[in-house]
């Protein structure tokens, strides 16, 4: 990976990977095949135990580093950092590229010179990359600081391409929030701040898929619950400059405590009902529950309650 000087044309396609070497090809021939010619892909590899230089080794033109395990936010941040593009692009080895993503995303910043980055829309397919039923309505235009507090429009990293001056102004990735580690809500803590200093735009093409499997990181509710929470915590002291920001801040921590609240307690119930509760799992959920939607758990209780008496009122009436 050359760090000769950057190239004002080129896009940078970070692609990061941890434990994700079976997709790994997959993603790399999606970026191979774009219909914009100026493309550098880097592949940073996370620590992972499945050997994905192995991978990597059939493509001459891939850059490889490897680092230790330290998470998906290091991992971008050194890949960007050592790439040349005036333009950045963040591919998990699990996704892949539609063939006009980087021309789109290209042509929609340089038309902007305002803009941070600009965004596309997704389709989603399944493990062995086939098709799946899609629900993105995210809309063309503009967005600003209080659409990214409310709700945050980019449902995986694909979808966006980030101006590399953008990056560097706000110093890229951050993997702690508040003394919490934020795991995959790095890249939501990146939009709020990108989104509080520059315009962002949305084009409104289809630009990549993301792949669902069992391994999706935004499927693990108790460390999205806790991760997402704690990045609109740390915009607190910016929102409050603006009743308009800090209402929407306030939606926005609803929203995002109903969702992963929900899916938590979901998790919870299907461990519960197949026999394989981690007790200490449970124990953790149970208190960041408590701490963060009370309300649900409360719901909750009281819906399965009345479950109950319906089922005991039905035994004694068939008595």
């Amino acid at each position: 990976m050359s760090t000769s000087g950057e190239s004002r044309e080129m896009v940078s396609v970070v692609i990061t990977s941890y434990n994700q070497a079976r997709f790994l090809a997959d993603s790399i021939d999606s970026v191979l095949q774009q219909t914009y010619p100026c493309v550098e892909i880097a592949v940073v590899d996370d620590g992972s135990q499945d050997c994905p230089e192995a991978i990597v080794k059939r493509y001459p033109s891939v850059s490889f580093v490897r680092q230790s395990n330290q998470g998906v936010a290091v991992a971008r941040n050194r890949g960007w950092r050592a790439s040349r593009g005036g333009f950045v692009v963040f591919l998990d080895a699990d996704d892949r590229l539609l063939p006009a993503a980087v021309e789109l995303g290209r042509e929609s910043l340089s038309r902007r010179a305002e803009c941070g980055f600009v965004f596309g829309r997704g389709t989603l397919v399944d493990a062995q990359g086939r098709p799946l039923p899609s629900s993105f309505t995210e809309v063309a235009g503009w967005y600003g600081y209080a659409h990214f507090l409310e709700h945050n429009p980019i449902a995986f990293p694909a979808l966006a391409m980030h101006r590399r001056s953008a990056l560097e102004a706000v110093g890229g990735f951050t993997s702690i929030v508040d003394n919490v580690t934020i795991g995959n809500a790095s890249d939501y803590d990146l939009y709020l701040r990108m989104s509080g200093r520059f315009p962002v735009y949305a084009h409104g093409e289809l630009v990549a898929a993301w792949r669902q499997h069992t391994a999706n990181t935004s499927r693990q509710s108790l460390m999205m619950l806790r991760s997402t929470v704690a990045v609109l915590a740390s915009q607190r002291a910016m929102a409050r400059a603006s009743r308009r920001y800090e209402k929407a801040r306030q939606r926005g921590l609803r929203r995002l405590r109903q969702h992963y609240g929900e899916q938590l307690i979901e998790e919870l119930r299907a461990e519960w009902r197949n026999g394989d509760m981690n007790w200490g799992r449970f124990a953790s959920s149970v208190v960041a529950l408590l701490r963060h939607y009370p309300e649900g758990m409360i719901l909750n209780a009281a819906r399965k309650a009345r479950q109950t008496l319906k089922g005991v009122l039905r035994v004694g009436a068939s008595g």
